[in-house]
């Protein structure tokens, strides 16, 4: 069962004064009690469309006692890309399972 989640946003900073890119990915997950956090890496192999960057959500219980209570978190995933690189989608995945495919916006 994928976790349900919200608000997802992607875009490249390209304002920057030098020859590097900055793609931002963020949105909220639900999860189980504020102990769990949630994150994003890139999916392994990549076998996807070349010009959309896959990522993998992934959730971590941190130690301690939490309170059972589901909670929005939030998510985010941040890549420095070199200048021209582009990526102009961005699936996320959760276990295997697509869950989100977002058009990456360019911010000038």
């Amino acid at each position: 069962m994928s976790t349900r989640t919200r608000d997802w946003h992607a875009w490249i900073n390209v304002t920057l004064p030098s020859q590097l890119y900055h793609l931002h990915v963020i949105g909220e997950a639900l999860v189980g009690n504020e102990g769990i956090e949630a994150f994003l890496t890139e999916k392994e192999p990549r076998e996807m469309t070349p010009s959309a960057l896959p990522l993998d959500l992934h959730k971590s219980q941190r130690r301690g006692q939490w309170q059972q209570r589901t909670t929005w978190v939030r998510v985010r995933y941040e890549k420095t890309l070199a200048a021209g690189q582009r990526h102009g989608e961005v699936d996320i995945f959760e276990g295997g399972t697509s869950i989100a495919h977002l058009k990456v916006e360019t911010v000038t």
